[in-house]
């Protein structure tokens, strides 16, 4: 299964079951949309809920999370639609009671045919029903087209999250690329500001005071974030393979691009500079489009 697979689509699936006497048609539809864990549904008619594990079964095979609903509808294409039961021996207990009420022998006792029909539940009219063993095939049939069409409808959504995805991932690369050029020139900017502010208070020290360069040594470290730059980069490459990857991504890039806003706020925190601080903000902004499309991704 691709690993741009989107958990939001739809499919539909038919498949016919005959015989000499009639012939049925199964429907089955599939709807899916996000969820963290794998949640299937299955609706099917009443009397024949025990086939439920083959469409389940078949379901659980074709997606690793998201909640799936799937309807199965059973339409009788040709054949009687209805069919009249009889019941011989709810028969035989009324003329043994009306035998008893009348005195009389069970074998005298006589009723006309519009007699017989009112008898309740003796002769009654009931939906052909469909034996569930019948259904087998067809139904794994139908659920099987059902799933394919499904699935490409998942895939060609999952198409356009990776395209979205990979659009926002470069601005952030982008972004952090020029924060990270940006940052050598914040330690230099700082230095000029030291000096203008000790100038102006009137304290007049040389370039290589020792008390100068302790000062510039520790905002340069408090201020260097070329690891949080690097460990971005390593981010960036193993979103890339995810993406990329022929198995279900979602979960892993969800907790990935945690990382990555963690390691944006820690630059942002160490920032000290206007334009450095900008740049964080766009990286966290596009970070939480894309996690908003990742929640959408197997």
């Amino acid at each position: 299964m691709a690993a741009t697979m989107s958990m939001t689509g739809f499919g539909r699936g038919d498949a016919h079951s005959s015989d000499e006497h009639s012939s049925v048609r199964v429907t089955v539809e599939i709807s899916s949309v996000n969820r963290k864990q794998l949640d299937i549904v299955v609706n099917l008619p009443r009397d024949l809920q025990n086939l439920e594990p083959i469409v389940r079964k078949q379901l659980a095979a074709s997606a690793s999370r998201g909640r799936i609903t799937a309807k199965v509808i059973i339409e009788r294409e040709s054949g009687p639609s209805q069919v009249v039961t009889t019941n011989p021996e709810l028969f035989a207990q009324f003329r043994s009671a009306l035998a008893e009420l009348t005195d009389k022998p069970v074998g005298d006792v006589e009723l006309s045919d519009a007699e017989i029909v009112r008898l309740p539940g003796v002769i009654t009219i009931e939906d052909a029903s469909v034996e569930a063993t019948d259904l087998t095939e067809p139904l794994t049939a139908a659920t099987a087209a059902a799933i394919s069409q499904w699935n490409d409808m998942r895939a060609s959504e999952g198409d356009h999250l990776v395209k979205d995805l990979l659009q926002r991932l470069d601005i952030i690369r982008t972004t952090v690329n020029r924060i990270a050029e940006r940052s050598p020139e914040v330690v230099a900017h700082w230095r000029k500001q030291l000096h203008e502010r000790l100038q102006k208070a009137g304290v007049d020290l040389p370039q290589d005071d020792d008390r100068l360069l302790a000062e510039l040594t520790l905002f340069a470290d408090r201020s260097d974030i070329s690891e949080e730059t690097t460990r971005l980069d390593c981010h960036f490459a193993k979103f890339l393979s995810l993406i990329e990857a022929d198995e279900p991504c979602g979960r892993p890039l969800d907790f990935l691009l945690q990382e990555m806003h963690r390691e944006c706020n820690t630059i942002g925190s160490k920032a000290n500079d206007a334009e450095i601080a900008q740049g964080v903000v766009t990286c966290k902004t596009e970070l939480e489009k894309i996690r908003e499309q990742v929640q959408n991704l197997e």
